[in-house]
């Protein structure tokens, strides 16, 4: 049974969409939501603080946050649900594709090609 939905966000409005679906879904499955980012090399209490504005926002019962120290987002987002029992992660996708996404990536595609769990997008 899924025990924390995992929420991407990275200061954009796009992934700040994700937030009423994995509001939703906790309320409905009785979990936690932990909002998280990650820092590539800022001020993490600015991004702490961002974090717990978008939890005050989302007023959904039980938000936690956390601020990942990681070079990458994918990779961070990994490391992140890898740390918990049986994660779904809940995020926005830019639905990019084709040659955008060769020459650019997808942080998306990246995290669902390397998570072993759950992914609403």
């Amino acid at each position: 049974m899924t025990k924390t939905i995992v929420v991407p966000l990275d200061g954009s409005e796009l992934a700040e969409r994700s937030l009423p679906t994995a509001a939703w879904l906790g309320r409905e499955l009785g979990c936690q939501i932990r909002l998280m980012t990650t820092n590539l090399g800022g001020d993490t209490a600015a991004e702490e603080a961002y974090l717990r504005d978008q939890a005050t926002k989302a007023g959904a019962a039980s938000i936690d946050v956390e601020v990942v120290d990681h070079r990458f987002p994918a990779r961070g987002v990994q490391d992140c649900v890898e740390a918990l029992a049986d994660p779904v992660i809940c995020m926005t996708t830019r639905g990019r594709g084709g040659l955008a996404e060769v020459l650019l990536g997808s942080v998306s595609d990246e995290i669902v090609r390397g998570v072993q769990v759950p992914v609403v997008l």
